[in-house]
């Protein structure tokens, strides 16, 4: 049994010229050492876990291309060094930009690519995520979704800020009672309000829309079967995250704008 490049090492320390701080006594132990069964052992085990970690890296982009391409990918990868990084976020990103090297552009496959390392990316960056602080308002974490969080909040009391919050404003000097931090309007818009009021319906719906889209794309037939929708879905699958996103995030802009004037109200 024989590990893949096993022989390329052997010649490589063969052909090493003699140094005073190993001899050819050394360097013979050394090859009969590379070319052991154990030594041949542990390099197919090391190689075949590369193999796997890369091939789990791409799974989406590599779904849709043929099986030969697919296998050739993965054994360039490896070769280069690739399936050996300790986190498997940054193994993922990496394998995915050689992947997407080889791709043509434009391209079905090179979209998804993108968009698979993108996915990536984005979920490394909400992992390290962190609150802002006091100075840019009051952070409220809720369990769950946007849906879970729009029932939570229901439960309480409308307009009446978190205990915490409660403690923090009463021990403020009582010149400070019923101001509104500097700029911050004393009342909302019509359009403010007209979008306060409309956006939970937009996101439901959008999100709706995003389960739909990813239906669509679980098919694994689909990209052989008709590239254009594949490519079409997947387009429009990132269209629709991008308005969810900014859509919840207006969400929010204006319902904490709204709770911070309702509780800088007198009698509030």
């Amino acid at each position: 049994m024989r590990a893949a490049g096993a022989d390329q090492l052997t010649a490589l320390i063969a052909g090493r010229p003699p140094r005073d701080e190993l001899g050819r006594a050394e360097l013979s132990q050394l090859v009969d050492l590379v070319q052991s069964p154990g030594f041949c052992f542990t390099r197919l085990v090391q190689r075949s876990s590369c193999l796997g970690r890369s091939a789990e890296a791409a799974q989406l982009t590599l779904s849709v291309l043929p099986t030969e391409q697919r296998r050739q990918l993965v054994e360039d990868w490896v070769v280069l060094g690739g399936g050996t990084a300790f986190d498997p976020a940054i193994e993922a990103d990496a394998f995915l930009d050689f992947v997407a090297s080889q791709l043509g552009d434009p391209s079905h496959e090179l979209t998804g690519c993108r968009m698979e390392q993108a996915t990536y990316r984005a979920s490394e960056a909400a992992r390290g995520f962190r609150p802002p602080g006091s100075s840019f308002g009051r952070w409220i974490e809720y369990a769950g979704g946007f849906t879970d969080m729009l029932a939570q909040r229901a439960e309480a009391p409308r307009g009446s800020p978190p205990t915490k919050a409660r403690r923090v404003r009463q021990a403020q000097p009582a010149t400070q009672s019923g101001a509104l931090p500097s700029g911050l309007p004393r009342r909302m818009n019509f359009n403010d309000r007209r979008a306060l009021d409309m956006l939970p319906a937009r996101i439901a719906a959008l999100e709706t829309q995003i389960a739909e889209l990813n239906a669509v794309l679980a098919d694994p037939d689909l990209y052989a079967r008709d590239p254009a929708r594949f490519g079409a879905t997947a387009e429009a699958l990132a269209v629709a995250r991008d308005e969810l996103a900014g859509a919840e995030e207006q969400w929010l802009r204006l319902e904490m704008l709204r709770e911070e004037i309702e509780a800088a109200e007198p009698g509030a």
